[in-house]
């Protein structure tokens, strides 16, 4: 079995950690997630916007739980993040065929500062390197988003660059950093 096959089976897994069950994304998710999902606040540092309304966040987890593009290059990579008595947030990653794994993530509003994605993260990169095959695994980020870069420092990555004007939302360009661990 190749890397991208042995991901497409880690992307139906489910992740539990002491504080966190990480859920497959399904459509079934969208209106658990939906409310977390429409606070502007996320969207600060992502050229994304809230969803429109629930159908269009349905139709979206539909999309992403065919788990990648059709023409096989990559894998999709989703979980729902369940606190105790909520779902708090999203992480997400794409693996590319060459081992390379991109992450991202959101935790909702009123669930920050807790630890739940450094806790998510921890599960999601231990069963990423779990796989010998991942070679790297970044993350690209606002400049502006503190708390993400002390995350993913946390989390044992490195800062390895900087793209000037990588995304230009909210009336202004924005500039990037790339932060990788590498096997």
């Amino acid at each position: 079995m190749d890397f991208l096959s042995r991901m497409r089976v880690l992307a139906e897994t489910v992740l539990v950690t002491p504080r966190l069950r990480l859920e497959p994304l399904m459509p079934a998710h969208a209106s658990a997630l939906f409310d977390g999902l429409s606070a502007p606040a996320l969207y600060a540092f992502i050229p994304q916007e809230p969803p429109g309304n629930l159908a269009w966040l349905e139709a979206r987890f539909e999309w992403i739980s065919s788990r990648g593009p059709a023409d096989g290059s990559a894998v999709w990579l989703n979980w729902a993040l369940r606190g105790d008595d909520h779902y708090c947030g999203l992480f997400e990653a794409t693996a590319m065929a060459d081992g390379r794994v991109d992450i991202a993530y959101f935790v909702f509003v009123g669930d920050q500062r807790q630890g739940l994605a450094r806790a998510a993260g921890e599960a999601v990169t231990a069963a990423l390197w779990a796989d010998t095959d991942t070679q790297v695994i970044g993350a690209s980020l606002d400049t502006r988003n503190e708390a993400s870069a002390k995350l993913l420092e946390a989390l044992g990555f490195a800062r390895v660059a900087l793209i000037e004007n990588a995304d230009f939302f909210g009336g202004a360009p924005s500039d990037e950093y790339r932060y990788e661990r590498r096997r």
